[in-house]
């Protein structure tokens, strides 16, 4: 028993189950290289390298400085990108923005791919894990011929989030993060534990020294401090392109089941509930073979000194006595009434101006989204409409309450008194309240029963 023992508590201790993984090689397949090779007027050439996104099976988002900010002097330019060398071909720049340093270019030919999912900002918390994607130059510089298109992964959790000013006034939405975001990182995905894209990987904690020569030199400035364009930015951006994707606003509860080539949590998993049976089965045999017969040869065998017996109490001789009338038991108490169900109010969407003007569109249990495309939206209206973007708003119930939201479209979506509403920020509708959708051509307002 002594040696067996403490193998029993081994086996136990190693019953701990391993959490599922986020699914890395999906990950890694949306990710590819970006390469930008030019020439310049004195015959010199030269070549970058970062990292980009799939958002779908022939477009690719990226930096603006990846595949757009040239050194003086170019004569010719060369955008590539792939996931591997026999991969490779070329793309052209469709959009590109210095303010947000974020570029949509596009391949000669699509390519077999999952493009990614996106998760918005409501999903999302400080603290929460997440993962960078990319193609840092120093890792390739380290590796193999092959291994220069072989991206590399590294995990870290939301700092904060944070915002840049722009020129003229605006500001780009940021995500702080302290996974290793180096040179060629940028442009690749930042994902959640989900395998979902949050924000696109810009740079991280830089500052300009002067080496001996007295040439300006970018070194890092600290450690553990990366940040990522957050895909607010870039989502208006896909939509005005007709870039179809898909976003979701729910927490990652945990992460996704690995994919068929990630087997490696199933198979320990299936060892460690394979090892538990064997466990309580020997055990069950150890207890019956040994520690019962034990402990009943030592009962058995022990010899106890008897007493006698304890003398017989007298008890007076008492005549019985009639039981009394048993108390009439009190009814039982009546059940207390069922609280009744929560009921949803009756809301109703009147049209005011525009295709839908004079009628009544009764708020579903799943809410109402106002677009162009069929596949996105239940109310909607024809193609070419003014300023109607193809996912534009949505109106929908939250424990009984009723809120309306952009859902980041390219004119707006205005309350009646004329306020424009931030792009996936919910608000508030109460009785009597209008909402007007781009020019207010299409406007409506909502009604309780």
């Amino acid at each position: 028993m002594t040696r067996r023992f403490p193998l029993w508590l081994l086996a136990c201790a190693c019953l701990n189950p391993l959490p599922a993984a986020p699914p890395v090689s999906v990950m890694k397949s949306q990710t590819p290289v970006i390469i930008l090779a030019f020439s310049k007027t004195d015959g010199q050439t030269g070549s970058g390298t970062g990292s980009g996104l799939f958002v779908s099976t022939q477009h690719i988002v990226t930096n603006w400085h990846v595949c757009c900010k040239l050194p003086e002097g170019v004569s010719a330019q060369l955008l590539l990108a792939g996931r591997s060398k026999d991969d490779l071909q070329k793309a052209t720049v469709l959009w590109a923005s210095q303010e947000k340093d974020l570029a949509i270019i596009r391949l000669e030919k699509p390519v077999q791919v999952t493009p990614v999912t996106f998760a918005r900002s409501p999903s999302l918390s400080e603290g929460m894990d997440v993962w960078a994607v990319g193609y840092p130059g120093a890792a390739g510089r380290m590796a193999r011929a092959e291994g220069f298109f072989r991206s590399s992964l590294t995990k870290g959790v939301i700092s904060k989030m944070d915002t840049r000013a722009v020129a003229g006034g605006g500001h780009v939405q940021l995500i702080q993060t302290d996974a290793s975001i180096n040179a060629g990182n940028s442009g690749g995905p930042l994902f959640d534990s989900c395998g979902r894209v949050i924000g696109v990987n810009v740079t991280k904690a830089l500052i300009t020294v002067l080496d001996a020569q007295g040439n300006p030199v970018r070194v890092p400035e600290a450690d553990g401090i990366g940040w990522s364009v957050d895909i607010r930015e870039l989502l208006p951006e896909l939509d005005r392109q007709s870039i179809r994707y898909e976003a979701f606003d729910t927490v990652c509860q945990d992460a996704a089941p690995p994919p068929a080539g990630d087997r490696y949590s199933s198979f320990v998993l299936a060892a460690q509930v394979a090892l538990l049976l064997v466990t309580v089965v020997v055990g069950a045999i150890i207890v019956r073979k040994k520690v019962a017969p034990a402990i009943v040869t030592a009962v058995t065998t022990r010899r106890y000194p008897q007493a006698p017996p304890p003398p017989r109490p007298m008890v007076p001789s008492v005549p019985p006595q009639p039981a009394p009338p048993q108390a009439a038991a009190p009814p039982p108490a009546a059940p207390p009434a069922a609280a009744p169900p929560a009921i949803r109010p009756r809301v109703t969407l009147i049209g005011l101006t525009g295709e839908y003007a004079g009628q009544r569109l009764p708020l579903l249990a799943q809410g109402l989204t106002f677009g162009r495309d069929a596949a996105v939206a239940n109310i909607l209206f024809a193609t070419g409409t003014p300023g109607i973007s193809k996912r534009h708003c949505r109106v929908y119930f939250d424990r009984g309450q009723v809120f309306v939201e952009d859902t980041y479209s390219s004119h707006g979506t205005f309350l009646g008194s004329g306020e424009r509403l931030a792009p996936g920020q919910p608000r508030e509708l109460h009785s009597g309240d209008e909402v007007r959708l781009a020019d207010g051509g299409n406007s409506f307002r909502m009604e309780r029963a």
